[in-house]
């Protein structure tokens, strides 16, 4: 990794900070969506991508591209935080959290989290802005409202850890948020 690192230039070290927003659909070469992002990986050196809504087997043709044209591996994350299935069609969308929390068996967000993951590296994501760990203190607050396990410090501890135990099991990152 030093090695790496000493043969790459001050521009490219901050390239590979940089994580651009892309969605998972089939883009003409001439797109300028899709140009911008050529650009800032074989240009800028970019090191990320954070996939948005989509269609998954675009995204795999998307990202296979995007990667080849990389120097360096491409580190794609995406905010899969109720399955792949949220942001691409084709892809698994499990119920809210709140309603995984309320069936108090834990183990099923470790179900959840595995097939995320098996997913997720199908079509090239490597981490999951996933799970919410947020407990609903207040059932008025519409950010975090279904998207929390329950109210219970101690059971939505339990719900986090086994999607974590799931998603990181399989080979992707999990961030608890």
């Amino acid at each position: 990794m030093n090695q790496l690192m000493e043969k790459m230039s001050l521009r490219e070290k901050i390239g590979q900070l940089l994580c651009l927003h892309i969605k998972g659909i089939d883009y003409e070469d001439k797109d300028l969506d899709y140009l911008r992002v050529r650009n800032a990986i074989t240009e800028e050196h970019i090191g990320g991508l954070i996939l948005f809504h989509g269609e998954a087997k675009a995204a795999v043709r998307l990202l296979n591209g995007y990667q080849k044209l990389s120097r360096l591996p491409l580190l794609v994350s995406s905010d899969i935080e109720r399955g792949v299935g949220q942001i691409l069609k084709g892809g698994t969308e499990f119920p809210t959290n709140m309603a995984i929390g309320a069936t108090f068996h834990p183990e099923f967000t470790r179900m959840q989290g595995r097939i995320t993951a098996i997913e997720a590296r199908a079509v090239g994501i490597h981490v999951a802005y996933a799970p919410v760990a947020d407990v609903n203190s207040n059932p008025d607050n519409p950010i975090i409202n279904i998207r929390s396990y329950g109210e219970d410090p101690n059971w939505v501890a339990r719900f986090v850890e086994g999607y974590i135990q799931g998603v990181q099991g399989n080979d992707v990152l999990a961030t608890a948020k």
